[in-house]
């Protein structure tokens, strides 16, 4: 009975993350129709995009605090029905300020799912699983963000953007009912640990911030995946038109290549870490050094890089950014033990957008400033720190210990 409940368990969580990952995108498809109908300005849609981000960064550091403490049962329920609410009113609303809030509530109710699905893996499945089970709950949230590409834009425009946002609410609806029905805090044999996972808030936190190894792992987690902010989330299809005289179909086309290397880069990372390297420290060195070479070709070869070198080096991006996920929240793991991976894992989630909100804006100022010389020059200049970042992680990944089950198994046994 307990591995087909584990199993729809599972499928639930990968669901439910699977809609966060529409929801993140969703605004990128639905803005024109937003912006014509309830008549916004660019500066109007960018704070309405932006309320979504900031409710969703800062409440994940909460949920993570929360998760631990309320269950991941209730906490889950609770914010997809507010997701739900959300996405209702603004599917209704007729201009800024009634958009406003149901965007926010929006944000707030997807914070949850990756810190609370995390806490779940520790209870339920074996530590040895546990990177495993990463790779195929962020393979999820990756066909999410596929599905709020052209499958959304089909439904937009068919039936309207307000018909897609409450039908978005509808699913929220829908997996706020599924969670309370499906998910259990703990499995049977462990209800006695209800107690201690409710245990002191303060000392729990004081046990983090002085856990050295772990604050080593949350910067190499954020130098690694908030490189990825900047080149796909902002300038790399400026850089690609501007320095590289493409079109937006072929700089379109070179970007992709990062949401490849997002989907595809988790499942082929965590093979070579457990399947080849049996090493989580040498594959999280490998990744910022791949994130390194990936900013230091643009640096020093982009004026005369191919074709084929681009789409290469985009590729190369987003596996050192997102290839490595599963492994950095498994090592998590291995260091602050199932209980406290709540407030770790929103610790790390909240400080990667904030991470990669500061380096667009650090990114933008450099370009601002270097508007004299070349494009060529001025993107290189903005890479830079990312190039950096890269070389950062590697070098921060050697003070960590080693934590991928199956070396700790092997040398055990001998």
């Amino acid at each position: 009975m307990l591995p087909r409940y584990r199993t729809i368990l599972f499928a639930t969580l990968c669901t439910a993350y699977m809609l966060v990952f529409i929801q993140n995108a969703a605004i990128t498809v639905l803005a024109p129709d937003v912006m014509e109908e309830l008549a916004l300005s660019p500066e109007a849609m960018g704070r309405l995009s932006s309320v979504y981000l900031c409710a969703y960064a800062l409440m994940q550091f909460f949920s993570g605090l929360i998760s631990s403490r309320l269950g991941p049962r209730l906490l889950m329920g609770l914010q997809f029905a507010l997701a739900a609410a959300g996405g209702l009113l603004f599917a209704t609303s007729t201009g800024l300020l009634s958009a406003l809030p149901g965007r926010a509530l929006n944000g707030v109710g997807m914070a949850g799912v990756m810190v609370s699905s995390f806490v779940l893996f520790g209870r339920w499945f074996a530590p040895s699983m546990f990177s495993r089970l990463c790779t195929a709950f962020f393979v999820a949230g990756g066909l999410g963000g596929f599905l709020a590409t052209t499958p959304l834009a089909l439904l937009t425009q068919a039936c309207g953007w307000r018909f897609a946002c409450a039908a978005l609410a509808c699913a929220a609806a829908v997996l706020s009912a599924a969670i309370f029905l499906v998910v259990r805090n703990f499995p049977p044999e462990a209800e006695g640990q209800k107690n201690a996972a409710a245990g002191n808030l303060r000392e729990d936190l004081r046990a983090l911030a002085a856990n050295r190894t772990l604050w080593r792992l949350v910067l190499l987690f954020l130098a690694l995946a908030s490189a990825y902010f900047v080149f796909h989330g902002l300038w790399g299809g400026m850089y690609l038109q501007k320095a590289h005289g493409l079109s937006p179909a072929q700089a379109g086309n070179i970007l992709a290549m990062g949401a490849v290397g997002h989907i595809a880069g988790a499942p082929f990372v965590t093979w070579l870490s457990e399947g080849v390297l049996h090493s989580h420290r040498r594959t999280l060195f490998l990744a910022g050094m791949l994130g390194a070479c990936s900013f230091g070709a643009l640096i020093l070869f982009g004026a005369s890089m191919p074709l084929w070198g681009l789409y290469a080096v985009s590729l190369g991006i987003g596996v050192a950014a997102n290839g490595p996920n599963p492994i950095a929240y498994a090592t998590a793991r291995a260091l602050v033990g199932t209980e406290g991976m709540g407030a770790t894992s929103g610790i790390m989630a909240s400080g990667l957008f904030m991470t990669g909100a500061l380096l667009q804006n650090l990114s933008g100022f450099i370009l601002e400033h270097m508007q004299h010389v070349s494009a060529h020059e001025a993107f290189a200049a903005a890479f830079l720190p990312m190039a950096v970042l890269g070389l950062a992680a590697a070098l921060l990944s050697l003070g960590l210990p080693e934590t991928c089950t199956r070396k700790n198994e092997e040398q055990k046994k001998a």
